[in-house]
């Protein structure tokens, strides 16, 4: 029994420990196997050493499995991450206006911060910084006031304004803030 025990760790722990892919593991444990059984010497006390075989094929199987499991895994994730760039893409209601969607969410979240009274410099504030920053496409101040009289009915008129004619620290610090909060990852 001993000299069966000892020729399984030679012949088969030993170099099993080197395979790593399951299905190698497997077809190795197989032919390991069926080259035991072929030894004549081998007796009715080879019986444990069958049951070995078994329980090591029957790891390497769920070994196997396992590694099926995670590549799905893997596959169902990276059809996720293609399914939300699609979704990103389709949930940027303005892509000629901005980037991304997450431009646009910054832009939401500035647009309810606009005050009464200074709604010509809040607009033009968040027109120059969110083209600056590379949430908006380079677009030209007429085409920006155009789209917000259409999208929101924010007439600018022809008025406009400079940034360093609507900056004050309050609309950096909050913007700032923002920015923060929608940078896209």
């Amino acid at each position: 029994m001993d000299l069966y025990n000892r020729w399984f760790e030679v012949e088969v722990e030993k170099e099993l420990k080197n395979i790593k892919n399951p299905f190698e593991r497997i077809s190795f444990l197989y032919k390991k196997k069926k080259e035991f059984s072929s030894l004549e010497c081998r007796g009715d006390l080879a019986d444990p050493i069958f049951d070995r075989f078994d329980i090591s094929i029957e790891e390497a199987k769920n070994q196997k499995d396992k590694a099926i499991f995670e590549l799905s895994l893997s596959l169902n994730n990276d059809t996720k991450k293609e399914d939300k760039s699609h979704k990103e893409e389709q949930v940027n209601p303005h892509p000629r206006i901005f980037q991304n969607t997450k431009g646009f969410e910054l832009f939401e979240y500035m647009k309810n911060n606009v005050r009464e009274g200074k709604v010509i410099a809040d607009f033009c504030f968040i027109y120059w910084k969110m083209t600056t920053d590379e949430f908006m496409h380079n677009i030209k101040p007429k085409e920006y006031k155009d789209w917000l009289f259409h999208t929101y009915s924010v007439d600018l008129g022809e008025h406009w304004k400079q940034l360093c004619r609507c900056r004050t620290d309050e609309k950096e610090h909050l913007y700032s803030m923002a920015k923060q909060q929608f940078r896209p990852q």
